[in-house]
């Protein structure tokens, strides 16, 4: 992995954890289940996970993320960017919302994020390693 302390699960893996983890909740009762995502890399993997246990689990399983959900809402707030971007203008502000002793503020004024590495850009996917367009 390109950054010390992250870690990673392969396809499997995380299909297996999203698996029990809806089964579990299908167990007390819920037929109406909502995987809420947060990370860029996972939109593919949870769409594919989502069909797969709605037809299995006889259920309701919809995913969505976080910036697509709020997409309106973050056009209307954000000043420099039109969208939720790694180390961009709202990531850093929930950040300083949370914990703001994590972020280094001297840069902020001078920081440039990084372009939308994985997304889709006039309909076409390319995934890229983030280490190719972020520096964290």
């Amino acid at each position: 992995m390109s950054f010390g302390g992250t870690l990673t699960l392969d396809f499997d893996t995380f299909r297996s954890v999203i698996r029990c983890m809806c089964l579990s909740i299908q167990q007390h009762g819920f037929m109406r289940i909502a995987l809420i995502n947060g990370h860029g890399g996972n939109i593919a993997a949870l769409t594919v996970i989502s069909a797969e246990l709605t037809l299995e689990l006889n259920a309701t399983v919809a995913c969505a993320t976080y910036w697509h959900v709020a997409e309106k809402e973050f056009n209307n707030i954000l000043e420099a960017q039109q969208t939720v971007r790694h180390a961009g203008e709202a990531e850093t502000s929930m950040l300083l919302a949370l914990r703001p002793d994590l972020v280094d503020q001297q840069i902020i004024a001078t920081f440039e994020p990084p372009t939308d590495g994985l997304g889709a850009e006039n309909g076409v996917y390319r995934w890229r390693p983030i280490k190719d367009w972020s520096d964290s």
